[in-house]
């Protein structure tokens, strides 16, 4: 008689669960996916940086700033095999 009650509840949890949807939290966002400088220059005008001292050396060689905070780190990390072809630190730097 055990086994069959155990059995039972078992079978009314799942039921009772049938209906609930589980969702990720809406403050957890992903991380935007950058595969063209046309996307990237969307969110960060003037590109992004590996660090500062690369940023430092794209406004001497004539680019705006890019940036180079730690997020901007991060996307830089993420997408520089991609967008940053002459491999300078920078990532899809403008013109100044």
């Amino acid at each position: 008689m055990r086994i069959s009650s155990v059995l039972a509840v078992a079978v009314a949890g799942s039921v009772a669960l049938v209906g609930v949807e589980i969702r990720p939290s809406s403050a957890v966002m992903p991380a935007a996916k950058y595969r063209y400088c046309k996307n990237l220059l969307k969110d960060w005008p003037n590109g992004v940086a590996k660090n500062k001292t690369a940023a430092n050396r794209a406004v001497r060689e004539g680019f705006y700033r890019p940036a180079s905070s730690a997020k901007a780190r991060k996307v830089y990390r993420d997408h520089h095999n991609n967008l940053d072809r002459d491999d300078d630190g920078t990532a899809c730097e403008q013109t100044a």
